[in-house]
């Protein structure tokens, strides 16, 4: 029999699990035909809107299927302190 903290967190589970994929596969669903494109992709939107969690959801998708990408952030310093200009980031990639 469950406890009312199984039932809590089961249905905290399947509520987040059914928002996110919702949402998610809503704003997929338009870039998912270029994937395989040469074309660059731009994700735009006001603060905080998702844009970067629809990136990473686009990131694991192309992911699951082929190691052909890359992501990088540059708010993070690891990657700014070793990518200091245009030349740097085309000789590494």
């Amino acid at each position: 029999m469950k406890t009312n903290n199984d039932i809590s967190y089961n249905f905290q589970y399947n509520v987040i699990g059914v928002r996110m994929l919702i949402n998610g596969e809503h704003y997929i669903q338009k870039p998912r035909p270029f994937y395989e494109s040469d074309l660059i992709k731009i994700i735009t939107g006001i603060r905080r809107s998702g844009k970067s969690v629809i990136l990473d959801q686009i990131v694991r998708e192309i992911r699951d299927k082929s190691d052909n990408i890359i992501n990088l952030n540059f708010e993070d310093k690891r990657v700014s302190a070793n990518i200091a200009n245009g030349a740097v980031l085309i000789t590494y990639l």
